[in-house]
């Protein structure tokens, strides 16, 4: 098996058992795409069978276990031991019923053996094997989704933006946020001039060709401020995954006009979030520098501490406030040396979501929908944040990577570097 494809397995069992479900649907189909030799096409299926049974698509599910039968003792522990572990095994009690059904169909599986020696009749009911019947069970009944409580939410809002799963966060709004704030989106994204997307994409495909092609320089770099963005620090091992994630945003549909116009928010940051290149950069380049933005602390609420600093710093949680039944509680974040956060989390659509979400984010969106004005406002905040925008400065980084390119030493390397990010 290659390096490239074990990669991919272990990337794929990780998403499959506790992934966003779009992003493992997304990963198994590239590691079945990369199988072209059909080398763990057994391993694909079985965990296929996990993701349908997860994603409590009953017709999946019959389809799979019929690709996997006859499922093997160990294969029927490594299923249950894995369904144990998936997010919708919320309490020790799914633990057990996850035991026991396949307990049961250990039993019916012998009752099935027997009855074969005996009349030569498998046991079938309506077509449907007693192990797909008891998975269905699972799927309804057994994995029907509970609401969260406020500690829950916040816990796994500050997880997911530690991992860089920002597809989750999207997807823990209320839905009707994420309708408003599609439409928002799309008519913010219309005003974009074209120019600046296909300069973004030279950009990314530029910087592509720099980590991939200079890599003694960007180790060399003596730039204090050359930043996570333009560097490859001494001893990392992953700058290939690097270039391979300002590759693939250089080919995306994000620089696409017609693109952006259909996109949702939830697609979007599928596009610029997902893959393992884009996790293992965000762990190694991004992370850092992202979670320290105080765009984090607004829609958090909070003061005198970054995000960053929070899930990177050992903490737990409490109740400052319970619920009065107004739907509105306050966690604590308890971090050492005795000091604490407070985050207020309302309950919208039966969702706990930050106050300042729910005190500024319909409102925003609606005006941006409503005005061209306020449109144009949120694309000029856009702009502010990604100088690129700019002709003048997305034309100076052009030029400052094409000598980077060029660069026949390590100062003429640096020289362009601080141009680049001049600008």
């Amino acid at each position: 098996m290659s390096i490239e494809l074990d990669h991919d397995l272990e990337l794929t069992r990780a998403l499959v058992v506790s992934g966003d479900l779009g992003r493992a649907a997304a990963q198994l189909h590239r590691l079945r795409t990369l199988d072209i030799h059909q080398r763990v096409a057994r391993e694909a299926n079985f965990l296929a069978l996990v993701l349908s049974v997860r994603s409590q698509a009953l017709d999946s599910v019959e389809r799979d276990l019929g690709l996997l039968a006859p499922i093997s003792e160990l294969e029927q522990r490594q299923l249950s031991e894995m369904l144990a572990a998936t997010p919708e095994a919320v309490n020790p009690e799914y633990q057990r019923w996850v035991r026991r059904l396949f307990k049961r169909s250990d039993a019916m599986s012998a009752t099935t053996r027997r009855s074969k020696q005996g009349i030569g009749m498998p046991l079938l009911v309506g077509g449907v094997s007693v192990l797909a019947l008891l998975l269905v069970f699972t799927a309804v009944v057994l994995l029907r989704p509970r609401q969260r409580t406020a500690v829950d939410s916040l816990s796994s809002l500050l997880d997911n933006l530690r991992d860089g799963d920002f597809v989750a966060v999207w997807d823990s709004f209320p839905p009707t946020y994420q309708t408003d704030a599609d439409i928002a989106f799309r008519a913010v994204a219309t005003r974009i001039p074209a120019k600046s997307l296909e300069d973004l994409r030279a950009i990314d495909a530029g910087l592509s060709t720099v980590v991939f092609e200079r890599l003694s320089m960007l180790r060399g770099s003596r730039v204090e401020a050359i930043g996570p963005y333009f560097r490859t620090l001494s001893g990392e091992n992953d700058a290939r995954a690097l270039a391979r994630y300002f590759l693939a945003l250089s080919g995306s549909g994000i620089y696409d006009p017609t693109w952006l116009s259909q996109a949702t928010v939830r697609d979007f940051a599928t596009q610029l979030t997902g893959g393992s290149d884009f996790n293992q950069c965000w762990k190694t380049y991004f992370r850092t520098l992202a979670l320290e933005d105080s765009v984090w602390q607004s829609m958090l609420g909070i003061q005198g501490m970054t995000v960053g600093q929070i899930v990177t710093s050992p903490h737990t949680y409490g109740i400052a406030s319970p619920d009065d039944g107004s739907g509105r509680v306050v966690v604590a974040i308890l971090l050492p040396p005795g000091q604490r956060v407070d985050v207020t989390m309302r309950l919208i659509e039966g969702r706990w979501i930050p106050e300042p979400l729910h005190d500024n984010w319909r409102l925003a969106m609606l005006q941006i929908q409503a005005s061209s004005s306020r449109a144009d406002s949120a694309l000029e905040f856009v702009k502010r944040m990604q100088s690129t925008f700019s002709a003048k400065a997305s034309d100076a980084r052009k030029l400052a990577i094409i000598d980077a390119q060029r660069a026949r030493t390590q100062e003429e390397f640096d020289e362009a570097a601080k141009r680049y990010l001049a600008n």
